[in-house]
């Protein structure tokens, strides 16, 4: 009997739901784009549905599927709308008509604008680019579809799966004698492992024990910049190589960024006693996985 499934089959956070849903004895289904292209526009409904069928006894349906190429989402932003907007409410909607209840993932990048405090969910949302813009747009499509929905906002997610900065970090610092990491964006260092167990922790809850249905955030309680994190990250895997710093304008990317974008989990606290443990202990953690 599945009693967690999981959209994003192959990302890094449905991997470590996989993992952590393992530890504790839950069966875990991740549905990955060689079972459903959620990228293809036609019969998404209906393919939705026989993937849920037969699903009732579920506990909680995760919504980890993204398009998540911030750069490229800038000229990709048909692909981009396609999977953070419209699939993202097309799963919420199929999982309302199979009576399931929803939790999706979305992102810091919703927010924008000078600031020097975390960011809580009653904030006013801006975001600058394609990438939060249709993720925003998902949050709004997945709540409309289901009322028994949790959207948890989650920022700079780190594991020891290939693709994310700490694993780029630790290449290029045993490839080069220095970095250069920009230092004027600041933002909440995430361990996909902490955030996956507050996931199936959510989805062990009880009606009673569940937090009321609405927007969250889970982020790491420290606060920095890429720089700062870099520094970090070689510190606790014993690299030397030196981080010089430069502003986000000389690396030039493609798309706009928030200059901070730190998240306030409190919320989420409050309703559950779930929280993220400090950015050197989930650091340690990960660098011991990657052994």
């Amino acid at each position: 009997m599945t009693s967690l499934l999981v959209f994003g089959a192959n990302g890094q956070l449905a991997r470590s739901i996989a993992q952590a849903a393992e530890e504790v004895s839950i069966e875990c289904e991740r549905v990955g784009r060689d079972r459903l292209d959620l990228l293809a526009e036609t019969t998404l409904d209906e393919r939705l549905d026989a993937v849920l069928a037969g699903k009732s006894s579920c506990r909680m349906v995760i919504n980890a599927a993204a398009y998540t190429q911030v750069d490229r989402a800038e000229s990709e932003q048909a692909q981009a709308y396609q999977l953070n907007t419209t699939a993202a409410g097309a799963i919420s909607s199929a999982c309302e008509r199979a009576g399931l209840p929803i939790v999706h993932i979305s992102t810091d990048f919703v927010f924008s604008g000078p600031r020097n405090t975390p960011w809580s969910e009653t904030d006013t949302t801006a975001p600058l680019g394609v990438y939060g813009t249709t993720k925003l747009a998902g949050e709004t499509a997945v709540a409309r579809a289901n009322p028994r929905h949790l959207i948890i906002r989650t920022a700079w997610l780190l594991s020891e799966f290939p693709g994310n900065f700490l694993t780029t970090m630790l290449r290029l610092g045993t490839q080069r004698t220095s970095l250069s990491v920009v230092n004027d964006q600041v933002g909440s260092p995430t361990s996909t492992h902490e955030l996956a167990r507050t996931l199936v922790s959510l989805a062990q809850m009880s009606e009673y024990d569940c937090p009321p249905w609405g927007v969250y955030h889970f982020a790491g309680p420290d606060t920095m910049s890429w720089a700062e994190l870099a520094r970090r990250i070689f510190q606790r895997a014993g690299l030397d190589t030196p981080v010089q710093d430069i502003v986000a304008a000389d690396y030039g990317a493609p798309a706009p960024r928030p200059a901070f974008s730190a998240l306030d989990s409190g919320k989420l606290q409050r309703a559950t006693g779930l929280s993220h443990r400090p950015v050197d202990v989930v650091l340690d953690e990960i660098l011991q996985r990657r052994d």
